[in-house]
Formats: structure tokens, sequence, C-alpha cells
């Protein structure tokens, strides 16, 4: 089942403060991410100043979206980018 929880827009510092609490809350979790533009360099500056610690690899651009492995024990599915992107990501 697929649920979306959320579709808005923000800037990518607001974007890694809410996600750098958001994937602490669900560390336990398998999480998949495509970026349509790499994000890491901000989310590294947000996460200096936080008590929440990432994986920055989550948040680079994401070159070929039929590298990254979905599959039954996918948890959580995190897309940022333009509308075009987010459509071809859910026909994936």
């Amino acid at each position: 089942m697929v649920e979306k929880i959320c579709n808005f827009y923000a800037s990518n510092f607001h974007l890694g403060i809410v996600l750098l609490e958001y994937l602490n809350r669900y560390k336990n979790k398998n999480i998949i991410t495509f970026f349509e533009d790499d994000i890491s360099n901000e989310i590294n500056m947000v996460s200096k100043k936080s008590k929440y610690k990432t994986d920055i690899n989550l948040f680079k651009k994401t070159k070929d979206i039929y590298e990254k492995n979905i599959n039954k024990r996918t948890n959580i599915i995190i897309i940022k980018g333009k509308i075009k992107y987010i459509e071809e990501i859910n026909e994936y």
C-alpha cells in the first residue's frame, strides 16, 4: 500500500530540517530517496547545527532512478523534484 503523506514546496534548508527530524524518528526503517537535485550540502550544514545525524548519501542527486532497489522491505520513499520528475518516479 502506498500512502502519500505530503506534497508541498520547501527550500532545501527547510526540507533538511524537517527530513533530519523525520528520518531520525524512523531510523530503523528502510528508506529510499529520489532527488532531482543534490541537496547534500544543505543537509550537511543543517546536520552540523542539529542533534540529528544522517547518511549524507541519502540526499545526493539520483542519477538513475532504476539504480534504486524498491522492494517489499522499503518502508519510506522520499521524492524531491519538479512535477515531471515526481511523475516519472511514481511510474517507476
